[in-house]
């Protein structure tokens, strides 16, 4: 067979596999304008290129569905926004969408207090949040969907592969957030229970110009492996400064949350054996992740990096909300809420399943930087985090 048509035809099988999962059940039956679905990214400031990641995600997953025939030939039209990186505008544009824009959903990537503002908003008006990047977990709210790596899916199974790989002792740097705070509790829990010991914990202000005194004590302390924890320039800043200090080929750099954006930051070598914990990495050599790397060089084909974890879990969000729509046979989003749960689609690493607490499980990969790409070096297979939601509510 033509290696060009067996692409072609492999891409429509997998996309007529994700859209059939649940979409099959009870097709929206009427006619209408388009279904708007506000989303607010950062598209400037610290955090823009994860801003830009998920709207390539809501762009693909948009002419998938509206290409695909369901929602009963309507449309869905984006109303992007520009976050700035900064909370305050977030929440803003949040409720500027919902009270003028008749959005029936929002699709957020953002830092914590940029995603609890807008959870305020969106459960005050009782309109889905779709949050689609990495948090720190422990949330349970009725109006928010997390397709989210929290550290029960990446950070814990990164410090059981640094135990088991470089020894006892883990050193952990991070900006002085909750964030941040929180994946180090969570990673220190761990590390006891595996039998390790912190080796030390350094937390420094957001925007810190100088990591000279957090470098010497990692050194003093003698660990093997550091957990990474800075978030946008910041963690930049300290890679740049690591790698023209003794420390670099002697300590193993594991990044939270580091994907393939990261190589656009950097000059060839600068990555070379850091770490990362995702569900989704472009090299994988599995047929829907070709698929999905395919279609996204077909839209975005003078794209810095190719298609990351971000981009993937906004497409999949997207597919599992227009799934509820699809199913509700109207735009009853009371009814489309009750029905996110359960919903699967064909992700670009396997099967996914939203969960009654609004969090997914995902299937987990290791990888590593290598030679300016970021490699799977390790199958987690899927990972199933404990239920989010209080037992009481």
């Amino acid at each position: 067979m033509n290696k060009n048509l067996f692409v072609l035809l492999t891409l429509l099988a997998l996309s007529l596999a994700a859209l059939l999962l649940h979409v099959a059940d009870t097709p929206i039956s009427f006619k209408g304008p388009p279904i708007k679905i506000g989303v607010v990214v950062p598209l400037s400031g610290d955090l823009a290129v994860h801003g830009n990641m998920a709207l390539q995600g809501a762009w693909m997953a948009v002419e998938e569905i509206n290409n695909g025939g369901i929602l009963g030939g309507r449309k869905i039209h984006l109303e992007v926004r520009d976050s700035e990186s900064n909370p305050a505008a977030a929440e803003a544009l949040c409720r500027s969408l919902i009270t003028e824009k008749n959005i029936t959903a929002i699709l957020a990537v953002a830092d914590n207090a940029s995603r609890q503002r807008m959870a305020a908003v969106t459960k005050k008006e009782t309109i889905p949040l779709l949050y689609a990047t990495d948090y720190d977990g422990g949330e349970c709210d009725r109006h928010v969907f997390y397709y989210s790596e929290i550290p029960e899916l990446s950070t814990v199974p990164m410090v059981s592969y640094l135990l088991a790989t470089h020894g006892p002792g883990i050193f952990m740097f991070g900006q002085d957030t909750s964030w941040s705070r929180k994946i180090a509790a969570i990673a220190t829990k761990h590390i006891h229970a595996e039998g390790g010991h912190v080796a030390g914990v350094e937390f420094t202000p957001h925007g810190a110009p100088d990591y000279s005194q957090v470098l010497q004590r990692i050194r003093e302390s003698r660990a093997k492996a550091l957990l990474l924890m800075p978030s946008g320039k910041d963690g930049t800043r300290f890679i740049h400064q690591f790698n023209t200090s003794p420390l670099k080929g002697v300590v193993t750099i594991a990044a939270v949350s580091f994907d393939e954006s990261h190589l656009t930051e950097f000059s060839p070598g600068d990555l070379e054996g850091i770490h990362t914990c995702l569900h989704f990495m472009a090299s994988l050599d599995r047929p829907e992740t070709r698929a999905f790397v395919t279609r996204h060089k077909k839209h975005f084909p003078d794209s810095p990096y190719p298609p990351t974890h971000i981009t993937e879990g906004s497409s999949s969000l997207m597919k599992m909300f227009a799934s509820a729509l699809n199913r509700a046979g109207s735009l009853d989003l009371r009814k489309a809420i009750e029905l996110m749960p359960g919903t699967r689609v064909q992700g670009g690493n396997g099967i996914v399943t939203l969960r009654d607490d609004h969090h997914v499980n995902m299937h987990m990969v290791i990888g590593r930087f290598e030679q300016g790409k970021l490699v799977p070096v390790k199958s987690l297979g899927r990972v199933t985090p404990e239920d989010q939601c209080p037992s009481d509510t």
